[in-house]
């Protein structure tokens, strides 16, 4: 076997661009039988995506125990550069494991992070909550239905933030205007793009902020009451 295995013997920055052109976690994860080296390599991957609707390669029932399982064998790895996560309309996704998944990626991604999940949560159920702090340059969440709230501007810091997208998302009196309002332009001094499309409950949002690069009223004709 070990003379099979002439993946190990190769350096170890060739090993790394190899990984670096697989994303999709299912296959990453499966690396890990090709070589000695792949056994652990494949944790400090910089970009994974997941998708629950390859039945082929994730049983559908567990997807959010498989997602949870490769993100805490990644743990606190540097280097990630990209996160994607989509759950259908037919998987199953609770309010909790997408705010797990949100902290994981705000504090571990540097570049991108994209959430989709199609499934209808209970309005009562625990809101998407946007962590105080995070280190990524991009964050998109698609997620219909879902209760949104970002942290209070006293307490957060988003440095590094340059695009954000929301898409779908529910807004409550908790999570009013100003409050967004405030957030964009105090906690996030680098942003240059934002995105609001087919909210729900966000009638009137005042921006103050000198970076972003298009009229507020752009903004607007995304939005739905």
């Amino acid at each position: 076997m070990d003379d099979l295995d002439r993946i190990s013997a190769l350096p170890d920055h060739v090993l790394h661009i190899i990984l670096g052109r697989l994303t999709y976690a299912p296959v990453v994860t499966r690396t890990a039988v090709l070589s000695r080296q792949w056994r652990h390599l494949w944790t400090r991957a910089t970009s994974l995506t997941f998708m629950d609707t390859d039945m082929d390669l994730v049983d559908k029932s567990d997807f959010a125990g498989f997602v949870n399982w490769v993100l805490a064998r990644r743990g606190d790895a540097e280097g990630m550069e990209s996160l994607r996560i989509e759950v259908s309309e037919k998987g199953r996704a609770s309010p909790e494991q997408i705010n797990e998944w949100i902290r994981y990626a705000t504090r571990h991604v540097v570049k991108s992070v994209e959430i989709r999940a199609e499934g209808k949560p209970d309005r009562q159920q625990q809101a998407i909550l946007l962590p105080s702090h995070g280190s990524v340059a991009s964050i998109s969440l698609w997620l219909p239905s879902y209760t949104f709230r970002t942290p209070a501007a006293s307490v957060a810091r988003h440095e590094a933030l340059t695009d954000l997208e929301l898409f779908s998302l529910s807004f409550n009196e908790d999570c009013s205007s100003s409050r967004l309002g405030e957030f964009v332009a105090s906690c996030c001094p680098r942003l240059r793009r934002l995105l609001i499309a087919r909210a729900q409950g966000l009638r009137r949002l005042v921006l103050r902020s000198e970076n972003l690069t298009f009229p507020p009223q752009g903004i607007c004709e995304r939005w739905t009451w």
